[in-house]
């Protein structure tokens, strides 16, 4: 078997427990069909590769046609974009997600952790007050709780305000 395929049989059961569609569907599409869609798509987090330059895959797209009506949110991982990302250049990143997943609702995500690589978590937090003047806050996924916590878990708290400011969800 090759590692394709035995990444995407051994995580497709955790996906499915957990009733994590998107991958699961990516995953069983892998391994029925063309096993460098699990490697591009999901594989990729694995790698560390960024995305500002990996285009969405038409097999993507049409995954998300087919089974989009059953994702409730989608986590494109903003934070893996590097540290001159500007809260403008962050915003239209999520503009070309939403763009990419027609009707879905995009989170926003930040890490917490010590890092010079990623988008800084004032510059993630800044794009999302204006996401959410523009009506497209849907959530933030905070990535991760083990750093967080030794800082008090502030920006989960500040995340979590700007929400329930947030007018739609």
């Amino acid at each position: 078997m090759g590692s394709t395929k035995l990444i995407a049989a051994t995580l497709l059961p955790a996906f499915l427990a957990l009733h994590l569609h998107a991958p699961a569907a990516m995953a069983t599409a892998a391994g029925s069909s063309n096993s460098n869609l699990f490697r591009d798509y999901i594989g990729a987090l694995y790698n560390g590769v960024r995305f500002a330059d990996v285009p969405v895959d038409p097999r993507a797209r049409t995954l998300w046609a087919a089974h989009g009506a059953a994702i409730d949110y989608v986590n494109f991982q903003f934070y893996a974009y590097g540290a001159s990302t500007t809260a403008a250049k962050y915003v239209s990143l999520f503009d070309e997600q939403i763009a990419n997943y027609p009707g879905a609702n995009i989170l926003a995500s930040f890490t917490t952790a010590a890092t010079n690589t990623s988008v800084p978590v004032d510059t993630a937090l800044s794009a999302c007050r204006t996401l959410q003047g523009q009506g497209k806050l849907y959530g933030i996924f905070v990535w991760a709780a083990d750093h967080s916590r030794n800082q008090g878990f502030k920006y989960e708290t500040q995340s979590q305000a700007l929400l329930t400011d947030a007018t739609t969800y």
